[in-house]
């Protein structure tokens, strides 16, 4: 065995076998690696405590998870597309190109009358204000990437289109604001959550716990649960009608529903890239 230095990586050498060049590696240096490969870990210790020191910060303010161990692989063309749409319709709105009422589903007035079923489509790419802009914004774009990649860009957009539409069925058959106005993209969100969950459940997200003001990373699969199990008790128990909690338990849904069909399809087409074709017999 003899040393090798890897410092990109870690500070202490690695044991490399000279005949069949094969690495050795104990428990801290496999740990350590781990993290070198990953966002969070990359530069100094100085660095990585700055970068949490921010995330920290900015957390305290909007309380959002932050993704640090899954990176897109690839450019997200349908969330930037996604992303783009948002930011000009709801700048449409507020020039008074588009009147929101328009678009947006009123449970009331869909159930009396067909009329209004487009709005089932196109209540999702609209927003009521800046903060509701962007919240979905962060929470598409966060874990929108992965799923983009991992589903391809048609099944994508299927997934977001049909979360939209389950998520303002379900508003329209259990929501008790029936005369109110409801648009966003939130349900089509809930689906690529879903879609997160059944992909990437142990993927890690830094979420500051309120009032304690303690940082902790936690696997997708925790996170997700408890917002959804916060959708049911929100939608079902309250009387806090402002927010389409209907909508969200509709798309997320949708999206666990949809999702392990994708990632058997995917699968099969992955086997059939690889396999081996058997020999041909004489």
């Amino acid at each position: 065995m003899s040393e090798v230095l890897c410092a990109a990586a870690i500070d202490s050498p690695l044991e490399r076998c000279d005949t069949c060049g094969g690495i050795w590696l104990d428990g801290d240096e496999r740990r350590r690696l781990a993290c070198a490969s990953t966002k969070e870990g990359q530069g100094t210790r100085r660095e990585q405590l700055t970068r949490r020191g921010v995330i920290w910060a900015v957390q305290l303010l909007t309380h959002l998870p932050v993704e640090v161990e899954n990176p897109a692989r690839g450019t997200p063309w349908v969330v930037y597309t996604l992303l783009g749409g948002y930011l000009f319709l709801f700048l449409a709105e507020l020039q008074g190109l588009v009147y929101y009422r328009d678009w947006a589903v009123v449970a009331g007035a869909l159930v009396r009358e067909t009329s209004s079923v487009h709005t089932l489509f196109t209540h999702q790419f609209l927003h009521g204000s800046w903060i509701h802009l962007l919240g979905n914004a962060y929470f598409i774009y966060i874990f929108g990437d992965n799923i983009e990649h991992l589903f391809g860009r048609l099944r994508f957009i299927l997934l977001v289109v049909g979360g939209g539409l389950v998520g303002g069925l379900i508003h329209v058959a259990l929501t008790r604001a029936t005369a109110t106005p409801m648009v966003g993209a939130s349900g089509a969100i809930a689906a690529v959550m879903a879609a997160y969950l059944w992909s990437f459940p142990k993927a890690k997200l830094f979420q500051t716990i309120p009032f304690l003001l303690i940082q902790v990373k936690i696997p997708a699969w925790a996170y997700l649960v408890i917002w959804l199990a916060l959708q049911f008790l929100m939608g079902f128990f309250t009387d806090a009608l402002e927010m389409a909690w209907f909508s969200h338990i509709g798309g997320f849904v949708f999206g666990l529903v949809i999702t392990p069909l994708v990632l058997r399809g995917r699968r099969r087409r992955v086997a059939a890239t690889v396999a081996v074709p058997a020999p041909a017999l004489a």
